[in-house]
């Protein structure tokens, strides 16, 4: 694999944008599938919790997080 190649991925996963960070956001959404519904799982938030996301993804897991628990505050 060319540098340029390895370089345009890397920016990818990092700062999706374009047809590459497309890919890129659902290589990391089938990836981070276990981890991410794991988490929704087994997580029970309460009124004043607080939530910091953090780490894997690319933000999947905070929007479906906001769509669950948005009716309920």
């Amino acid at each position: 694999m060319s540098n340029s190649l390895i370089k345009y991925v890397s920016e990818n996963f990092r700062n999706p944008i374009g047809i590459g960070g497309k890919i890129a956001t659902k290589v990391m959404n089938i990836a981070n599938n276990k981890n991410c519904s794991t988490t929704l799982e087994h997580l029970k938030l309460n009124t004043n919790d607080s939530v910091l996301e953090i780490g894997f993804g690319n933000g999947w897991l905070i929007k479906q997080l906001l769509r669950l628990h948005q009716k309920r505050f």
